[in-house]
């Protein structure tokens, strides 16, 4: 299908060339800039760009920092860009975005520990006494209350906290927005990829991390997530205080409904869901959206605007292991599939679940304003939805050249 397969052209010939042309040529050099900037018709990538202007030597020194920097060489594509012993225009982008001063690690190991603090927490509640008491009830209610479908219950200097900051400088996470939102609509963000667990969504979109109040004024957010991950005491506190709402009919009505939701109220799907996560690999971006219609179907009975988000680099944080076909863990990943709607991703990073230092930059795209139709047809369902494939694929063309730094093959938007 020539729609869903988006071809790359960016390999090492090409940074050979323009390399040797540019030398040959004699060009001066230019600096480059750190921001990527969005490629029109006719127009080059940011990294093109750089290739033509930057003679070899500035790109080696440039790279020689980041690696001083970041304790090692970047990622195995650089390597294999590395053609002219020097590393390519898209490694000079990568080094020129590498925080300088920053102690994120940390950030993520109080995570981690604060992760393990609410399992612990639970087991040490539900069998101590007088604790005992008190948990066993605040368990049941848990079970039942409908916050998760009601709004959450903000807690708004949480979701500012700098200490969020810290995770989003780990990578880097960069949020870029095309266009500004319109804060008298209302909107419904659809996410790509899902990845293994959805850390650019999380950060740009679940906190103030990437500046997300500042890019968006007057935009109130609320990621959503599986209704599942808010039966589990403690940590669903955590979601409520930080917005986040269950992925429910329900609880978008109530936030961008037409009758419910305020002006400038807005959601965010991951739209790809666990299918999806199963899909995920360094490099590659397999989607699952083709057979997705569900949200367009939303947009179209609250009247909300639908808006397309692309997050390069989400796939690259995490190394994902393919189970055997009819394996035991193939087996156990499809039955938590079918009957929790979650799955877990034999996944590891840098250092077990410590994810990878790779870059993830999220493109918010243009919206599409999709019309008020309280009982859409199927009819007006497949066309929006085409439209907002058409519009992720635009996102893909316009941005791979300049920030899907370990991309090895086109995007593929799947069933």
């Amino acid at each position: 299908d020539s729609q869903s397969e988006v071809p790359d052209r960016q390999g090492s010939q090409d940074i050979q060339t323009a390399v040797v042309r540019q030398q040959s040529e004699g060009r001066s050099c230019s600096p480059a800039t750190s921001q990527p900037s969005r490629v029109g018709e006719g127009q080059t990538s940011a990294a093109q760009d750089v290739d033509r202007q930057l003679p070899t030597s500035v790109v080696v020194e440039a790279f020689k920092e980041a690696k001083v920097l970041t304790g090692s060489l970047r990622t195995s594509s650089a390597v294999k860009r590395n053609s002219l012993g020097g590393p390519s225009a898209v490694d000079y982008a990568l080094a020129k975005w590498r925080p300088k001063k920053t102690q994120p690690r940390n950030a993520f190991i109080v995570l981690n520990i604060m992760l393990v603090a609410i399992v612990l927490g639970n087991l040490v509640a539900a069998t101590t006494w007088p604790l005992y008491y008190l948990w066993w009830p605040y368990l049941c209610w848990s079970l039942v209350d409908n916050t998760s479908s009601k709004g959450g219950r903000l807690w708004p200097a949480l979701r500012r906290a700098d200490y969020w900051k810290q995770l989003a400088d780990y990578f880097p996470v960069h949020l870029h927005a095309q266009v500004k939102l319109d804060p008298s609509k209302r909107y419904i963000f659809g996410y790509h990829p899902h990845g293994v667990i959805s850390l650019g969504a999380l950060l740009n979109f679940g906190t103030n991390a990437t500046g997300f109040e500042e890019l968006f004024p007057g935009i109130d957010m609320r990621l959503l997530t599986l209704n599942v991950n808010f039966k589990v005491p403690l940590h669903r506190e955590l979601l409520l205080w930080l917005g986040i709402c269950d992925a429910s009919a329900e609880s978008i009505t109530h936030h961008v409904g037409r009758c419910q939701g305020k002006a400038g109220n807005a959601v965010m799907l991951v739209v790809g869901g666990a299918a999806e996560s199963l899909h995920s690999q360094p490099g590659f971006y397999r989607l699952k959206l083709r057979d997705r219609q569900g949200f367009v179907k939303m947009a179209l009975k609250t009247g909300a605007h639908l808006v397309p988000v692309f997050s390069f680099g989400e796939n690259d944080v995490f190394n994902v292991l393919k189970p055997a076909e009819n394996s035991a863990a193939e087996r156990l990943q499809a039955c938590l599939k079918k009957n929790f709607g979650f799955t877990l991703p034999l996944a590891y990073g840098e250092m077990g679940l410590m994810p990878k230092r790779e870059p993830i930059f999220t493109v918010v795209g243009t919206p599409l304003e999709c019309p008020h139709s309280p009982e859409p047809t199927d009819e007006e369902i497949t066309w929006w939805h085409n439209q907002y494939m058409e519009a992720l694929l635009d996102i893909w063309n316009e941005y791979k050249n300049s920030v899907a730094f370990n991309r090895v093959a086109g995007l593929d938007i799947g069933g």
